[in-house]
């Protein structure tokens, strides 16, 4: 049977499942399982459909679904228990469909969402992503082939999740009962495959109840969140590491410090994970000449090995090679797939965008590869995900990034433009403007006025300490 065919056939009524597909259904307990969800499914939703004929009625539901949501907001470090509830009280939905898991400390978001536009691109589809976190509204974080998940869909997802778990244990916490909305809602839709962002870390978070995952990938590694990862970028690396599975490709983002690549290396080879470093020289190739980064010399001899020679300068040309003129053939080298192989079209702006879509068109060409799909095409994506480096309005732009690689790859895409920066920070309580230091070394300018508005939100960072951070930092 299609996947076309059982999910118009199954998955509204509940009264039709397959475990033949190419992707291999789980059987035995689980089977059952899933039957009874979707037939929950498929009774909440209709429900909901009637109430929703009520515009009044169907917003109060929704908002006070949101609003129940959020409440249970709290950091969740009990991996066993989340573990245990999706196994035998929901049967490992996530499990039923490919999975592609992603985690870094930045560009995850970004190489979620081209990897599953290019997925989709190449007779995938249709395709689930889950992300974090949302910026306008909680239901940017469950997209299929694109699309949000509808208001009535979210409704009936978290009633069925309500019930099933007021049969034995308390409630999940928010982000675990977000992880379990993805995973059930893509099992409803009859997904293909799913690109999953991991939440925090890797191996600890709720995403990584995934057992075979088609790909993992970490995308990058630095200092963040070191009260939950650890302080160093080694301590951090190895619980990003942690998403890694035996007999599992794993990719692995350029520019990763020695330090971290090291933990990286150490951890697929004591799972038996297969690792695939997307080559350092790309960094050179497309101008990012950041002094944060090592130079060649520092890295790794089997991270060199990784990637094909470095072209050089064509004749006549000064400086580094833009990364569509590179005159690397197909089948050259180790390193899997480059610019002309892999056919790239039009780049976009921003050499980390750039990186970050060599990294989705790696993941791509290897799950088609995986799953027996013929490459129909792998550009580099356009499509990005809101809040990162966005241009709200003309000369304004919005960006989500919170440590201090982040701004450094934000300050390097705003020096190009010759003009006068005015920056509207939001910090709370456990930022400081050092955060922000990047700015100021790369941009090359000074604050000289600091105005305050305040938003009263309890988890804001109060003037006081803002002028303190002045203080203590090159942001002066």
């Amino acid at each position: 049977m299609s996947w076309k065919k059982r999910r118009v056939a199954g998955w509204e009524s509940g009264d039709e499942y397959s475990t033949t597909t190419s992707l291999g259904r789980r059987k035995g307990p689980a089977l059952t399982v899933h039957e009874r969800l979707a037939q929950r499914y498929g009774v909440w939703k209709e429900l909901y459909r009637l109430q929703l004929e009520q515009p009044d009625e169907g917003e109060r539901l929704y908002r006070a679904c949101v609003q129940d949501l959020e409440h249970r907001r709290a950091k969740e470090t009990d991996f066993e228990r989340i573990q245990t509830i999706i196994r035998d009280q929901f049967g490992d939905p996530q499990n039923t469909y490919g999975n592609v898991h992603v985690t870094g400390t930045n560009g995850k978001g970004t190489v979620c969402y081209k990897t599953a536009d290019l997925l989709a691109a190449n007779g995938l589809s249709p395709v689930g992503l889950f992300t974090s976190p949302h910026i306008f509204s909680i239901r940017e974080r469950f997209r299929v082939d694109g699309e949000k998940i509808s208001r009535l869909e979210l409704l009936a997802v978290v009633r069925v999740i309500d019930e099933v778990m007021a049969e034995g244990s308390e409630r999940l916490r928010f982000f675990q009962t977000c992880t379990l909305i993805a995973f059930l809602w893509f099992l409803f839709k009859g997904v293909r495959v799913a690109v999953i962002e991991v939440g925090i870390g890797g191996r600890l978070d709720a995403t990584n109840v995934i057992e075979r995952p088609l790909c993992t990938v970490i995308t990058s590694v630095d200092l963040d969140h070191v009260e939950y990862l650890g302080p160093t970028l080694s301590h951090i690396a190895r619980e990003k590491a942690g998403i890694f599975k035996p007999n599992c490709l794993a990719v692995v983002g350029p520019g990763i410090k020695p330090e971290a690549l090291e933990a990286i290396q150490n951890t697929a080879l004591s799972v038996g994970a297969s690792l695939h470093c997307v080559r350092r020289e790309i960094l050179d190739d497309i101008g990012y000449l950041d002094a944060n980064y090592p130079e060649p010399a520092e890295w790794s001899h089997d991270y060199e090995k990784s990637g094909p020679p470095r072209v050089p300068p064509a004749s006549g040309t000064t400086g580094p090679r833009p990364l569509g003129a590179s005159q690397t053939s197909p089948g050259s080298g180790t390193g899997g797939p480059t610019p002309r192989s892999l056919g790239l079209g039009p780049l976009g702006s921003g050499a980390i965008v750039k990186v970050n879509g060599l990294i989705a068109a790696t993941v791509a060409k290897h799950v088609c590869e995986k799953l027996g799909r013929d490459i129909l095409s792998l550009p580099l994506s356009p499509v990005m995900p809101p809040g990162r480096a966005e241009e709200a309005l003309p000369g304004v732009y919005v960006d989500g990034g919170h440590n201090s690689a982040a701004m450094r790859n934000l300050a390097w895409r705003l020096r190009h433009t010759g003009k006068p920066v005015f920056l509207g920070l939001a910090l709370s309580q456990r930022r400081t403007l050092e955060v922000f230091n990047p700015l100021v070394e790369i941009l090359g300018t000074r604050i000289r006025e600091v105005r305050y508005l305040n938003y009263k939100h309890e988890l804001q960072r109060s003037d006081g300490a803002i002028e303190k951070d002045l203080t203590m930092t090159n942001v002066k």
